[in-house]
């Protein structure tokens, strides 16, 4: 299932635009230098002389003072000129981009970021979310299901030597090992799509490269926030698998701990969407796509030191109902 969402996301025919985009990023590629920007301007006066040449030279065929063969080559130029004169224009405000950043003190590059951009600001993952609800809300809760006359099976199973604390500990430690596993699962399937489709190039390069991270206030390498932004994929799993593992023992019902961690974690991106963007800042979805809640600095900050400290009072707290 996952693979074939990511497939109809990611594996998209290459456009044109994209193509140009492309091709300018690559051929310009690192740091902003004279020869580039000799480039830059020769190209730009290129596509513009062009452009401008139309009438003059269409008078000419007209008048015979030019031949067909003649005029069907400039026509190859123009049409050159007019399809890229305004992707060139992308380029022109990198370029423009990079120099802002430079006299602010942060070292930009020209980097092909489609790719980046597509694995940096993927939408939210609906698949994996669901998934991990559905393994992690029944752990507990199962125990407490199938009461008889006697009572449930969590009463049988306490009074057994490991039936508690261990118990209770292996549960959780099996949620968090099968949330890990399915993150890693699910973002490899769209790194190697994205690799696929559009190239991750440039590792090495800043990531002020990306103009959407012209606000993020850490100076780091594409790869580094890569890394860091996969891990806090990762921890926003584990913790989502915490939170309805808590839910589970506390309720001691796998509905109603489905109903509430989807409250809990869902109402303030809806919220946020109808224009409360007050509650954006506890907008749980952001951190499972990471970069929205990264891109708020230290308000995003303190969202995830928030979270651990729910994660820990979570598993305190259902290790105590559990244990009685």
């Amino acid at each position: 299932m996952k693979f074939s969402v990511s497939y109809s996301a990611y594996h998209t025919p290459e456009s044109y635009s994209d193509t140009v985009y492309k091709e300018y990023m690559t051929l310009l590629a690192g740091r902003l230098t004279d020869d580039k920007m000799n480039y830059i301007s020769k190209e730009r006066k290129t596509i513009d002389d062009t452009l401008a040449r139309l009438g003059d030279e269409q008078l000419s065929y007209i008048n015979g003072e030019i031949s067909y063969d003649e005029f069907g080559e400039y026509l190859q130029l123009y049409n050159y000129a007019y399809s890229h004169n305004e992707l060139f224009s992308v380029i022109e405000q990198h370029t423009s981009y990079i120099d802002k950043m430079e006299a602010n003190g942060h070292s930009a590059e020209f980097v092909y970021d489609t790719g980046w951009n597509n694995m940096f600001f993927a939408p939210f993952d609906w698949s994996l979310y669901i998934i991990i609800i559905l393994i992690c809300s029944g752990i507990f809760a199962s125990e407490y299901a199938g009461k008889s006359s006697d009572g449930c099976f969590s009463q049988i199973l306490r009074t057994t030597k490991y039936g508690r604390r261990k118990t209770c500990r292996s549960k959780f430690a099996a949620a968090v090992v099968l949330s890990l596993f399915a993150s890693v699962i699910w973002n490899a399937v769209d790194i190697l799509l994205i690799i696929k489709s559009f190239d991750l190039p440039m590792m090495s390069a800043p990531l002020y490269s990306i103009e959407k991270f012209a606000g993020f206030e850490v100076n780091m390498t594409i790869f580094q926030y890569a890394l860091f932004c996969f891990l806090i994929r990762l921890f926003a799993a584990v913790s989502l698998a915490i939170f309805t593992c808590s839910l589970s023992a506390v309720l001691i019902n796998q509905l109603a701990a489905i109903a509430i961690i989807a409250v809990i974690t869902l109402l303030p991106a809806l919220l946020s969407y109808f224009g409360l963007t007050a509650f954006s800042l506890m907008d749980f979805t952001s951190m499972m796509r990471a970069t929205p809640i990264l891109l708020k600095n230290t308000a995003g900050n303190i969202y995830i030191c928030i979270d651990m400290f729910l994660c820990a009072l979570g598993i305190t707290y259902s290790d105590r109902v559990w244990n009685k």
